[in-house]
């Protein structure tokens, strides 16, 4: 008797010879591998289903196929999307010594999302495995190995409730619509082009972590600064300044994602944010806005994803910028040096 079920874990929850969050180039035959935290089920209930017939076996891969797509988009599958077994794909197969477990790596290729997707057995978690099975073409192994941090694969957008310094005042920026006027750092009242917001369920939030807010809890950077908890997106830049920067980038000023910021005190993942709406702000350049107090980054298309826009809300961009899709650096530089992943490591330990 079989047991029948899709299961899926992301690529954030694994762990590679002790590191976590490693990249997939890390894999290597002999590594230690493992993983943390909850897995999902895709293809019916959590509940493990006991499965003899080979016509509902097949019909709850079409439905596990057809999950895996709406958790995290547009998924990079052979044409037999049905079929989540390893074969004749990208796989990765581990033993505890007694048992082995082989996985299907599946990545979106809107944004570089990857699931380890596991069928009829899975390991379990927090225990040490080896792998000793691994299969990648060398061009796979490139792509899915990128570093998601520096590609434009997520969102650049402020947390609903956040409030934006005016000429009048503080706002909500989801209140915040074209024509308003905004205060910004170098160039003073600025006038709002375009806006955009999107809903992240907490499904998807679950499917691609990456994509969960970061909470900047209040005086995180100082009295009142922020003035009140400020919630964005992770990859969303703020305002980092002080001797560390000037003496490590030549520069008093630089730009750094709220992920690269977590400190798991003040600064923290908010995986507890059942959902989240983001929201975007576009001016005529990119500028440095005031959000609950302190200086953050205005929406600057080379920095973000347009799949991952809302549908209208990209319409709407590519009929104000038209050549935005294909070169969205013609909207002009960053208002600051941004800082790599590694960059802003090194500047976080310094300070």
């Amino acid at each position: 008797m079989a047991i029948a079920g899709t299961f899926v874990i992301q690529w954030a929850q694994t762990e590679i010879d002790g590191v976590t969050h490693p990249d997939l180039s890390d894999l290597a035959t002999g590594a230690t591998w493992r993983w943390t935290g909850e897995l999902t089920r895709v293809d019916g209930p959590r509940s493990v289903l006991q499965l003899t017939d080979p016509e509902g076996d097949a019909h709850l891969r079409r439905g596990a196929a057809g999950m895996v797509r709406r958790l995290i988009g547009d998924i990079a599958t052979p044409q037999r999307t049905s079929d989540l077994v390893c074969s004749g794909t990208q796989c990765l197969t581990v033993t505890d010594g007694t048992s082995r477990h082989t996985a299907r790596i599946v990545r979106s290729a809107a944004s570089g999302q990857i699931l380890l997707c596991f069928d009829e057995n899975y390991p379990k978690p927090d225990r040490d495995y080896w792998v000793m099975g691994l299969k990648l073409e060398d061009q796979d192994r490139t792509a899915l190995s990128a570093p998601v941090a520096e590609a434009p694969a997520g969102v650049i957008c402020f947390g609903a409730g956040t409030r934006i310094d005016t000429p009048k005042g503080p706002r909500r920026v989801e209140t915040l619509q074209p024509g308003d006027y905004v205060l910004t750092r170098d160039s003073g009242v600025q006038q709002v082009l375009w806006t955009g917001s999107r809903r992240m369920s907490g499904a998807r939030l679950f499917a691609m972590p990456h994509l969960r807010p970061v909470r900047i809890h209040a005086s995180a950077f100082g009295a009142d600064r922020p003035d009140e908890t400020l919630i964005v997106s992770p990859e969303h830049r703020l305002l980092v300044q002080g001797d560390a920067a000037r003496a490590l980038f030549n520069t008093p000023e630089v730009m750094v994602q709220a992920r690269d910021l977590v400190n798991d005190r003040t600064i923290i993942c908010a995986a507890d944010m059942k959902e989240v709406t983001y929201v975007h702000i576009l001016l005529s350049r990119h500028e440095v806005i005031w959000a609950n107090g302190i200086e953050c980054e205005s929406f600057h298309p080379a920095t973000a994803s347009m799949d991952a826009l809302d549908q209208g809300d990209r319409m709407a961009l590519e009929q104000l910028l038209p050549w935005v899709g294909e070169a969205p650096m013609r909207y002009g530089d960053f208002v600051r040096r941004p800082l790599s992943r590694s960059e802003a490591a090194i500047l976080v330990y310094d300070t």
